[in-house]
């Protein structure tokens, strides 16, 4: 059966679903709070603010989300029948983020834009949770696994490359208008729906429920949403795996939001702006094979920590190597050692989810992968909403105020010469400090996670000789007409 749905066409055609899940998320850290605050004129202290309480409404919503993809039932499939809806919400959620709504009143903006930060956050739940979870579905085998990743992160990754590079072009060339961002938006909005035609075709037919679940759904979804909650948290390769993921895509997130300040307002550098973020996603994506294969050979949490360690390092020679009158060679160079470094932190997370989602079989007997992935996605937003919270109140620290510099119409050489000196070396600290700290306090934390190459293998041994038990009890009890534990008693 595997090997029959495992067909090239059927990987791929589900991986693609990771142009949406990475490419947006990518496209909103960078841009959407650049955008409120420089276009829309509204303090990033406030914005940061907003996105948080989009955060808690996801806080909300993501486990959720989860525990129904285990239980809902259609002729599509439990988790199907969401990439089906997704085809009708997602354009609409993305396109909403950028209307032009500068003109009107302060309040207003507010909470327009806090309402469609949340439809976009519900939207991308509402898809990429039961994605997620359909990955343990596909195989068992741990190497197998590893290479879809592996295959979604370059899908994922080359669709961060789209969203850091092609957006300014589409801006720029309808900016006159004052429509560039709006035109933006729905380009990509629909641009992120197509995929899921292709994940909808792919995924055909495997994730239809079995008797056991149809009896699962009569159960009530908010009392076992609120008793999976519990248990998810009592996985201890869950806790470890959730704080370093937590950790590093923080440092990920708050380097995204920040650099085009730091390009912009240190560096000086609007104009190569998108050549070094595409630099930086090219070399990304290259760096994925390596640790595709560095993970089968050594384990998962050794190529993860070296990610972290050469991203770390890359950081810290940004700081003191690159400036404004530093050689383009040295500031291209110290962007290709963090992107390096970069691949293996965006990757490896989610390769080590599906082993500890496995964990959960080994504790409780059962499979819960929605809910795994529902906390893990709630996750990835909430270090998009602490990165920006915090970026946005540095900013507000620094007494960062473009947004009104650019109102009054004043270019960009006239805006960079009106910023003081400690806006412009307080954004270079921030930029290599902020996400070293993050990083190396992962890698630490990486070192405690127990899944290694050599005991993941011994779990799903006593996993599956555990099931063979069972069915085999099962069939002697119908065998025998009594329950097993009677059985070679005395009766």
């Amino acid at each position: 059966m595997e090997k029959t749905f495992l067909t090239k066409k059927r990987i791929f055609g589900y991986c693609a679903g990771d142009i949406f899940g990475g490419g947006a998320f990518t496209l909103v850290g960078l841009l959407f709070m650049n955008f409120l605050t420089d276009n829309i004129a509204i303090s990033a202290g406030i914005v940061g603010s907003m996105l948080l309480i989009g955060k808690i409404w996801d806080a909300v919503i993501d486990p959720f989300i989860g525990s129904l993809s285990e239980r809902i039932r259609s002729k599509h499939g439990k988790r199907r029948i969401f990439f089906v809806a997704a085809l009708f919400h997602i354009t609409a959620a993305f396109t909403l983020l950028w209307l032009p709504l500068a003109s009107l009143p302060l309040w207003f903006r507010i909470i327009c834009y806090t309402l469609a930060y949340m439809a976009f956050a519900t939207s991308f739940s509402l898809t990429m949770v039961p994605y997620h979870a359909m990955l343990p579905e596909l195989t068992d085998d741990h190497k197998r696994r590893n290479k879809i990743v592996g295959i979604r992160a370059i899908f994922s990754n080359v669709s961060t490359l789209i969203a850091g590079t092609v957006p300014t072009i589409l801006i720029g060339l309808f900016n006159k208008s004052g429509t560039g961002y709006l035109v933006m938006g729905l380009c990509f909005g629909v641009f992120y729906m197509l995929p899921w035609i292709f994940v909808l075709i792919a995924t055909k037919g495997i994730d239809l429920p079995n008797d056991q679940e149809e009896k699962a759904v009569k159960q009530n979804i908010i009392a076992n949403f609120i008793k999976d909650a519990k248990t998810v948290l009592r996985n201890r390769s869950f806790r470890i795996m959730i704080s370093l993921y937590l950790l590093a895509y923080t440092a990920m997130d708050i380097f995204m939001a920040i650099f085009i300040y730091y390009a912009k307002w240190y560096l000086n550098m609007p104009g190569q702006y998108v050549i070094l973020l595409g630099i930086f996603m090219v070399c990304q994506i290259l760096s994925i094979p390596f640790y595709v294969f560095l993970a089968n050979r050594t384990g998962k949490k050794q190529a993860f920590s070296l990610g972290c360690g050469i991203w770390a390092g890359g950081a810290l020679l940004m700081f003191f190597l690159a400036s404004p009158s530093a050689s383009s060679i040295v500031i291209y160079a110290t962007a290709l050692i963090m992107a390096f470094g970069a691949g293996g932190v965006a990757y490896l997370p989610w390769a080590i989810l599906p082993e500890v989602m496995d964990v959960e079989e080994l504790i409780s007997g059962k499979k819960k992968d929605g809910i795994y992935s529902g906390f893990m996605t709630f996750i990835r937003q909430l270090s998009q909403a602490v990165a920006m919270q915090i970026v946005g109140l540095y900013l507000e620290m620094l007494d960062y105020n473009v947004g009104q510099l650019s109102s009054s119409e004043c270019d960009h050489a006239c805006v960079y010469n009106s910023l003081t000196d400690s806006v412009k070396t307080g954004i270079k600290a921030f930029s290599s400090f902020a996400p070293f700290i993050l990083l190396i306090a992962a890698l630490l934390v990486s070192l405690k996670l127990p899944l290694t190459n050599q005991s993941y293998p011994l779990m799903k041994k006593e996993i599956n000789e555990r099931n063979a038990d069972l069915k085999a009890q099962k069939v002697m009890e119908d065998i025998s007409g009594l329950p097993y534990e009677c059985l070679g008693k005395e009766q």
